[in-house]
C-alpha cells in the first residue's frame, strides 16, 4: 500500500514525493540513497518547502549522505534562492518563497547534520529577519539550536531581530 501511495505522489509531484518519503518512514518506496539520488536529479523542480522537508528528513534520520558530496549545500541553496525571491519561474510566487518555517527547519536540519559553512548559515538565517512574515519564537529557537549544535556563533542580525521583535533583554 505504501508503495502505491508513494508512486501516486511521484507521478503527481516528484519533488514533493521525494521529500515526503524522506520525512515519513511510512511512505517508503526506496532506500534513502535512492531518494537522494532522485532528488539530486530533480533538484531544479524543488521549491523551498521541498528542500526544507528533504533536509529535515535527513536530519531526523541522522544521515548526511556521504556518497553525495555537496548534497546539503544544494538543498540549502534552493532555500537561499527562494528566500532571495528568485525561486522557480520568472517572478516570485507564494510557493517559491521561503517561509519562516522553511528557514528555521533548514537551519535546524543543517545543524543536526553537522553543516558548518558559516556564510551559508548566516545567509539563510538572515532571511528570517527580512521575510516580512510572522516570525514565531520557535523559529528563532530552531535557528539558535542549529548554530549551537555545530558550535557556531548565532548570526548577529538574527539576535538583534529577536531582541527587537520579542523585546528580549540580554542577561549576563
Amino acid at each position: 500500500m505504501t508503495f502505491v501511495v508513494a508512486l501516486f505522489f511521484f507521478y503527481r509531484s516528484r519533488s514533493r514525493a521525494l521529500s515526503l518519503a524522506l520525512v515519513r518512514p511510512s511512505v517508503r518506496f526506496a532506500t534513502v540513497d535512492h531518494l537522494i539520488d532522485a532528488s539530486m536529479r530533480n533538484i531544479a523542480d524543488f521549491n523551498a518547502q521541498n528542500a526544507a522537508m528533504a533536509l529535515k528528513g535527513l536530519a531526523l534520520r541522522g544521515q548526511a549522505p556521504r556518497q553525495y558530496p555537496g548534497c546539503l549545500e544544494r538543498f540549502a541553496e534552493v532555500v537561499a534562492t527562494a528566500g532571495r525571491g528568485r525561486g522557480r519561474g520568472p517572478k516570485p510566487t507564494r510557493d517559491s518563497m521561503a517561509t519562516p518555517q522553511n528557514i528555521a527547519d533548514t537551519i535546524w536540519s543543517l545543524g543536526r547534520l553537522g553543516f558548518r559553512d558559516q556564510r551559508t548559515l548566516d545567509e539563510i538565517s538572515g532571511m528570517l529577519c527580512q521575510s516580512g512574515a510572522r516570525v514565531e519564537i520557535d523559529h528563532l529557537l530552531a535557528v539558535a539550536w542549529g548554530y549551537g549544535s555545530v558550535g557556531q556563533p548565532t548570526n548577529e542580525a538574527v539576535l538583534r531581530f529577536a531582541k527587537d521583535t520579542f523585546r528580549l533583554k540580554e542577561t549576563k
